[in-house]
């Protein structure tokens, strides 16, 4: 849970940075907006192909004892 709220703020700045620089008539504001967003989305899309070719256990998948 506390990921999907983290990855949802991380998606809000971009996006309220560049419709407030819309409001404002702000081109490089938007161009700043676009960039922090593609930014995001690349970092999106790098994490789940690692995560794809590692395959490493995450921590919410062991047990208290630290068993698998």
């Amino acid at each position: 849970m506390k990921s999907s709220i983290s990855g949802g703020l991380i998606t809000v700045v971009p996006v309220g940075f560049y419709v407030l620089s819309l409001i404002r008539h702000d081109s490089y504001g938007q161009g700043t907006g676009l960039l922090a967003g593609e930014a995001v989305l690349n970092d999106t899309v790098l994490m789940v192909v690692m995560k794809a070719i590692t395959r490493r256990a995450r921590p919410s998948e062991f047990l208290q004892n630290g068993a698998v």
